[in-house]
């Protein structure tokens, strides 16, 4: 059975889980979040993987405008400075040689409440998300309506 490591980056905390296919948390643990967050969130993740080799790959939610395409963090607002621009699936593919997704943790709420939650065969899902921050995620047509600039909006300096 398939094992993943989901990762819950917040405004003040990081959140690490373990989960099957079936949405079974197998394991859980929270630290602190701090800057510089990447290289604190790599030790980290290396730090599971070497206690937990089962796990076959990597989701990130993180606070934020997220290109999921590129992986990428476009911008993050305070209190993690220099979190914008960071290439997360780029850079935690290298260091751990598993698949890693990267989206905005709302969007990742909502996929997780369509799957396993409240939201179950729903096609039309809002979910609203209260931290730090507040943020939101759509499910439209049992679709995630998410971000990412197109091709054209990156031309124009967008």
């Amino acid at each position: 059975m398939e094992k993943v490591l989901g990762i819950d980056i917040g405004g003040t905390e990081i959140r690490f889980g373990i989960v099957n296919t079936n949405g079974h948390i197998l394991y859980e643990e929270k630290i602190p979040a701090r800057d510089p967050l990447y290289p604190y969130l790599e030790e980290n993740v290396l730090r599971i993987l070497a206690t937990q080799q089962e796990v076959q790959a990597i989701g990130v939610g993180t606070h934020g405008f997220v290109d999921p395409k590129q992986g990428k963090v476009i911008y993050s607002a305070r209190p993690l400075s220099g979190w914008s621009n960071t290439p997360v699936k780029e850079w935690l593919e290298k260091a751990t040689g598993k698949q890693v997704e990267v989206e905005n943790d709302a969007n990742v709420v909502a996929l997780a409440e369509a799957k396993f939650g409240a939201a179950q065969r729903l096609n039309r899902v809002v979910v609203l998300t209260l931290g730090t921050g507040l943020g939101g995620g759509v499910l439209w047509d049992g679709k995630l309506l998410s971000g990412g600039r197109t091709a054209e909006q990156q031309s124009w300096g967008i």
